[in-house]
């Protein structure tokens, strides 16, 4: 009868382990769904995808033959940059240092100008460095760019933004507060000091009442007065976690009439305005944010390739199909042709075959896939021999202890990895310090 048990409950274990449903986590990049009526899940479309075949020397060593000569061989960079992760290419660097001599970011550098050179830089690049000089690109010159600002320290979590400020830091010099206070003024200034320490509320648990609090002591005496005191505003969206913030602005607007856009356009004017609007749409639905701030980069004359190549490096291994279809949605067009039509050369394969939702994804899941349903098939085979084969050749009395912890130690072991092939297909709490992603597919709603 033990033994009837255990085969029902390794069977019910492998099944669940083949097709269960991952467990939702944060993610970096601010990368919280819209808010939606029940409790519906969100599925993240990344573009890019570990290689399920990767060999990092090989990669070096192909990058290395395509620097010889007068001129790069840009069509073998475009063939392997956009096709590994950024943990993967990473990688890659590594061992190019190791087995050629050379700083692979500094081969980019020499061998390749303009565009290409700027996204294939930061393509071997860890995130955090690169969400440093996204915030320094916006400080410089004339004038700040405030959305961008917000845009990245309001939708990024608290691991990330320290990260960042360290990055900071060490790339240039100085403190990312003391340039933020120097770039900035009155309430977005404050908003941006209180984001930068990294004290924001990251559960997914939202308590109504601190929700009813906050819209209360935002909608005091029945209006809008954030203008004069931002002081609640800021901290609902520095500290607050996401669904809250969600909740807040669904109540405000149920309150007023008015989406939260419309509200903060009454408050704020020029810049702050633009920094305050960045801020909320990021969090209210970052999909159809990103997909507005690429149709700005490609509309009127000109292409501001920099907003190009910023949300294609920090959305690819996070929701950049989302993005692509809340683009579809909104303009009725394709943002990859919109791309080709903005861009030339290599730097349009690269842009395309970034934001293209390549055979990297069927064949990284299906690899995924395969390996576990050859190790639950294992685990059930064991199980069955163990459970009903073996007793039927031989007096299961007779046999000695250990041959039972024998059997139990395969199944373990088996179980085991079967379990170990789940969690790191669909993620869990592990994080890349490195190269700042989580590969994680699915996250609550509100």
């Amino acid at each position: 009868m033990a033994r009837v048990a255990l085969l029902v409950v390794g069977l019910a274990l492998s099944v669940s382990a083949q097709y269960g449903v991952p467990k939702p986590q944060n993610l970096p990049g601010g990368t919280v769904p819209p808010a939606q009526a029940g409790s519906e899940q969100w599925l993240l479309k990344p573009t890019v995808f570990p290689a399920s075949r990767f060999d990092a020397r090989a990669d070096a060593d192909l990058l290395h033959e395509a620097f010889k000569g007068p001129l790069a061989n840009e069509s073998v960079i475009v063939s392997i940059l956009p096709h590994r992760s950024l943990a993967q290419r990473l990688v890659i660097a590594d061992k190019y240092k190791k087995y050629h001599g050379k700083d692979l970011r500094e081969e980019l550098k020499e061998e390749l100008t303009g565009h290409m050179e700027d996204i294939s830089k930061g393509m071997v690049t860890p995130l955090p460095i690169q969400y440093s000089k996204f915030l320094k690109d916006a400080m410089e010159g004339p004038g700040t760019t405030e959305a961008e600002l917000t845009e990245i320290l309001c939708g990024n979590d608290n691991a990330m933004i320290r990260d960042i400020v360290q990055s900071y830091t060490e790339r240039y010099g100085k403190r990312l507060q003391a340039d933020l206070e120097g770039e900035t003024s009155g309430a977005l200034e404050r908003l941006l000091v209180l984001l930068v320490q990294a004290n924001r509320d990251e559960s997914y648990l939202v308590n109504n009442q601190k929700v009813s609090d906050d819209v209360v002591a935002l909608y005091n005496g029945g209006k809008v007065n954030w203008h004069d005191d931002p002081s609640r505003l800021n901290q609902v969206l520095a500290l607050r976690s996401f669904p809250h913030i969600r909740r807040v602005f669904l109540e405000l607007s149920r309150k007023t009439g008015k989406d939260i856009k419309d509200l903060v356009e009454e408050q704020f004017s020029s810049g702050t305005e633009d920094g305050y609007v960045a801020c909320v749409r990021v969090i209210q639905d970052p999909q159809k944010y990103f997909a507005k701030v690429l149709n700005k980069a490609m509309e009127g004359l000109g292409t501001n390739d920099k907003t190009l190549i910023r949300v294609a490096l920090t959305r690819s291994e996070i929701d950049l199909g989302n993005i692509k279809e809340a683009y579809q949605q909104k303009y009725q067009r394709s943002v990859i042709k919109d791309i080709q039509e903005e861009t030339s050369g290599s730097y349009r394969n690269m842009l395309t075959a970034i934001f293209e939702l390549s055979a990297a994804e069927s064949e990284y899941e299906t690899g995924a896939r395969t390996e576990r349903m050859q190790l639950a098939i294992a685990l059930s085979c064991l199980l069955f021999c163990y459970v009903v084969v073996l007793p039927t050749l031989i007096d299961v009395e007779e046999l000695h202890p250990l041959v039972d912890i024998y059997f139990l130690g395969l199944c373990a072991s088996l179980l085991y990895t079967l379990l170990c092939c789940h969690i790191a297909e669909f993620g869990t709490e592990h994080f890349d310090k490195i190269s700042g992603t989580k590969p994680c597919k699915l996250l609550p709603t509100s």
